[in-house]
């Protein structure tokens, strides 16, 4: 019943200022959210085509964007977020945006640049540094991953991800104290915390601790 009422007021809202893109952007996210994609769509491409204002632009472009991306259409959701960009270069959601499809279409260095670039908009956020630090593993470039999970602890000591993020890159290292040091971190942190309870595990076995990594298996 809140969706219908929503979509009612969106309509509403329309019909009584059709000139406004705004309401257009805002129905077409309810369209999104209810995958009815090409409502969407729609929504979108009216509200980029009536649109006076660049952010209202590029908000229209970046959800096109969403749209493609969760259809699979990687290519076409680059080009939708580079004129999101082009449009409004001070939003760093569509350069972290743009950098998450990179990084699906494994061209890891353009990924690493875009999220760089929303770094440099927005230097407090510390989820960008460990989506980088992620593109950072995946080329093996594990000094400079170190140094992006570092700052994103340094922005946010509680969050128990960062903790397990760095240590897969000191598994790889093969600096084993550290390691596990970091997923304990990650577990005194957050005691329900599965995927930490998985790692440990993980990292008793290959040590041959057959009962702690058994321990920590069925605590996961």
């Amino acid at each position: 019943e809140d969706y219908t009422n929503a979509l009612k007021d969106y309509d509403k809202a329309i019909d009584l200022a059709p000139e406004n893109p705004l309401y257009y952007n805002n129905r077409g996210d309810y369209y999104a959210d209810q995958e009815k994609d090409d409502l969407a769509l729609e929504d979108y491409a009216t509200a980029f085509k009536i649109s006076t204002d660049d952010y209202a632009t590029s908000r229209a472009l970046n959800n096109r964007a969403l749209i493609y991306e969760k259809q699979g259409k990687l290519e076409l959701c680059v080009q939708e977020y580079t004129k999101a960009i082009e449009v409004y270069p001070d939003k760093p959601l569509y350069y972290s945006n743009r950098a998450i499809t990179y990084r699906n279409l494994l061209q890891y260095k353009k990924a690493i640049a875009d999220f760089t670039s929303a770094i440099e908009l927005d230097k407090d956020n510390p989820t960008r540094y460990s989506w980088r630090g992620d593109c950072y593993v995946l080329m093996e470039d594990y000094t400079n991953a170190l140094k992006d999970y570092d700052k994103a602890i340094d922005l946010d000591s509680d969050e128990p991800m960062w903790y397990t993020y760095r240590s897969s890159v000191y598994k790889y290292m093969k600096e084993k104290e550290k390691q596990l040091d970091d997923i304990n971190t990650a577990l005194d942190l957050d005691k329900e915390y599965s995927y930490g309870y998985t790692l440990r595990g993980d990292f008793y076995l290959k040590e041959k601790d057959y009962d702690s990594a058994i321990t920590d298996y069925l605590q996961a």
